[in-house]
């Protein structure tokens, strides 16, 4: 009984363990395309060839690179609560239209 007992308890601090892990370490949805650091507050898309600038970028980047794609249109809100952004990379993408209000939000931005 007592081994039992013990192997049941192994199992459920193991199980444990790994759940809390595996929720403290996930990769979020975005990173899985872009290239982020540990706190995404550094994320590089540069060179995936994407076509529209991706949607649900963290809040908390500082520095994001979209150089080398094939961007077209910087629309309103796509840089929308990106108050913490500082560089903004896009050489080298096929920008053809940029709303005027595209970069009202970023109240920090210090090179683009």
């Amino acid at each position: 009984m007592f081994r039992r007992t013990m192997k049941l308890m192994l199992a459920f601090m193991l199980t444990l363990y790994l759940r809390l892990f595996s929720e403290g370490h996930a990769v979020p949805d975005f990173c899985t395309k872009c290239r982020c650091n540990e706190f995404q507050t550094q994320i590089s898309c540069a060179s995936l060839r994407l076509i529209t600038v991706p949607p649900a970028i963290p809040v908390n980047v500082e520095y994001l690179n979209l150089k080398n794609n094939k961007i077209t249109n910087i629309g309103e809100q796509v840089f929308q609560n990106l108050t913490n952004l500082k560089k903004l990379e896009l050489r080298n993408n096929e920008i053809q239209e940029i709303d005027e209000q595209a970069f009202h939000d970023l109240t920090n931005l210090k090179e683009l």
